[in-house]
């Protein structure tokens, strides 16, 4: 009976599907494979059950309740957006990085002639190497410090009495805390990189502001380590089917996390020894990485697919989770995210036209300085592709 429901189903949505697309051979070529995805989601959700009933996992983490009523805070968040692929051009590939900030709730706290309530920087990254994707996304990390240490700096000068500072994404990215330290040694920008998170996370301290990223693509699987056993989903994920709306959760410290997760790494078994020494390396040299605290939470309000909130947090100004969580859950929109996150994400925004402007003003002046050879290097190298980018 059951079998018999499942093929009606899908039979009602081919047709409504050939009703609105046609039969499109590249679309129906990839939804013919959809119940083969169907199928390993099930065979997910069933182990899934099986260690819940098997390791009690609930009990091992403290479900609490987010309180209603909440602090207003002067928040800084910083956000930055590049495309990572860029464009691809004879002479290399070419991609821009927008990174920015906004203020909010600083109207009584800040210097107006001197502090600017949102700031927009931008760079152009220019390279015909296989690294080309790496060094776009730490160009993009090192504008987003920079930034803050700017905001942090204007603190500690008495011009904006900042509370917080959000970043959209990681405190640290985790490329640098699975990175050995001679490894950031040697690469220049990795090694900037850390210098200005080092620079920035000295700087909260010293002027007593909290710092916190907020994760919306995170596959990690930090309860691997501990429950001791592999989780078939990654935390964000069980997080969005074990909280309840108004409830929050914080799973522990990186110190207390990271070395014991990559027992559960996807990543050969000889390898692994190498990593978990890396990571306690690290950490021993950075002993502020480890005092990043992980929370979910899921707002009052509904979320987007009803999925839980993950968040980094290190608390220098004191202000307690529970409090920071209040806040922020107060403030969390549709989307999953506190909405100056939102509003930071839609200014710096990037589209492939501005892509494809940058390049044909390159172009231009390089035709005018180098004529036929400057044409040529900034040319498209794969035409057919152009559309992609190409200013309507």
């Amino acid at each position: 009976m059951a079998e018999e429901l499942r093929k009606n189903i899908i039979e009602e949505y081919d047709e409504l599907f050939y009703e609105e697309y046609g039969s499109h051979p590249a679309i129906v070529a990839v939804l013919r494979k959809v119940e083969t995805v169907v199928d390993r989601i099930e065979d997910k959700i069933n182990v899934l059950r099986e260690i819940l009933n098997k390791k009690n996992l609930a009990s091992k983490i403290n479900f609490n309740k987010i309180p209603l009523e909440y602090n207003n805070y002067c928040i800084a968040a910083i956000d930055s957006t590049f495309p990572p692929e860029g464009l691809d051009l004879v002479g290399g590939k070419l991609s821009a990085i927008v990174a920015g900030y906004i203020l909010h709730g600083c109207r009584d706290k800040r210097d107006k002639n001197r502090v600017e309530p949102r700031k927009l920087v931008g760079d152009l990254v220019f390279a015909d190497t296989e690294e080309f994707k790496e060094i776009v996304y730490t160009r993009a990390k090192i504008l987003e410090k920079k930034l803050a240490i700017e905001l942090l700096d204007n603190k500690a000068n008495g011009l904006i009495g900042l509370d917080q500072v959000l970043f959209d994404g990681e405190i640290v990215p985790y490329k640098l805390l699975y990175s050995s330290p001679k490894k950031k040694e040697k690469k220049k920008r990795l090694r900037k990189l850390e210098e200005v998170i080092e620079e920035s996370i000295g700087k909260a301290e010293e002027t007593n502001t909290t710092i916190i990223g907020v994760l919306k693509r995170s596959y990690s699987k930090m309860l691997s380590a501990i429950i001791d056993e592999k989780m078939p989903i990654n935390d964000k994920a069980f997080m969005s089917i074990a909280l309840n709306n108004g409830e929050y959760a914080c799973i522990g410290k990186l110190r207390e996390l990271l070395p014991r997760q990559v027992k559960y790494m996807n990543i050969p078994e000889e390898a692994k020894p190498r990593y978990r020494n890396i990571i306690i390396e690290n950490l021993d040299q950075h002993p502020e990485y480890g005092e990043i605290e992980v929370c979910f939470y899921k707002p009052h309000t509904k979320t987007s697919f009803n999925q839980a909130v993950k968040i980094e947090v290190l608390d220098y100004g004191n202000i307690g989770v529970e409090n920071i969580i209040a806040y922020l859950s107060s403030k969390t929109s549709e989307n999953a995210v506190p909405y100056f996150i939102d509003i930071i994400d839609s200014l710096v925004r990037l589209e492939a036209r501005t892509l494809e402007a940058a390049r044909r003003k390159l172009e231009a002046m390089l035709a005018k300085r180098r004529e036929k050879i400057g044409i040529i290097l900034s040319g498209h190298t794969n035409p057919q592709k152009r559309y992609l980018s190409e200013i309507k």
